[in-house]
């Protein structure tokens, strides 16, 4: 059912011509991470999911919520090709705010920067997260665009164990690819 609306969705987008933008249509956006590397004696796998609901606030700028869900799930290699029975498998949660400014490079290509401040569920744990994240926005029609982003500017507070992360991360091996809509 979700796949036969997001194909009605996409055959929409992909049906309207470029016309005049109109400022506070909706914007939902959705993203998809699958990685998988190899770390010396572990394989790290991530899987994760975001799906963002906003609203143009005008030509350049959306705000809007943010929920989100990522696995993290690590194999250690033991002895050659032995794997441990007992992977580490860690899930958070999230929900927060967005913004998305955009900066126009041709009539379809948009660089964005999207910032995002989230509360983050992790087992018994809760924390805040704080992202930057550089975005490519390619517009395939007033519609529907592509995002592709990688990399970013994080900063994660664990008020349970009181640890705080700073990562700067510009990994092209880690790269996240998006669809969003406006209507």
């Amino acid at each position: 059912m979700l796949l036969l609306a997001f194909i009605a969705m996409l055959t929409n987008g992909l049906g309207q011509e470029s016309s005049q933008r109109e400022f506070g249509r909706i914007f939902i956006a959705g993203g998809l991470n699958v990685t998988s590397v190899n770390n010396n004696n572990n394989i790290d796998n991530t899987f994760g999911m975001n799906l963002a609901l906003g609203r143009e606030v005008s030509d350049e700028l959306v705000v809007g919520l943010l929920v989100t869900y990522v696995e993290y799930y690590e194999v250690s290699i033991i002895f050659g090709d032995q794997i441990d029975p007992t992977p580490n498998k860690i899930e958070q949660f999230g929900f927060g705010i967005f913004a998305r400014q955009k900066f126009t490079i041709t009539d379809k290509l948009d660089f964005v920067s999207q910032v995002s401040v989230r509360k983050i569920q992790e087992g018994g744990d809760s924390g805040l997260n704080i992202n930057i994240l550089p975005v490519l926005n390619y517009q395939v029609t007033n519609t529907l665009g592509i995002d592709v982003n990688f990399g970013g500017l994080v900063y994660q507070n664990n008020s349970d164990t009181e640890v705080s992360t700073y990562l700067f991360d510009l990994d092209l091996q880690n790269v996240n690819v998006g669809v969003n809509f406006t209507f």
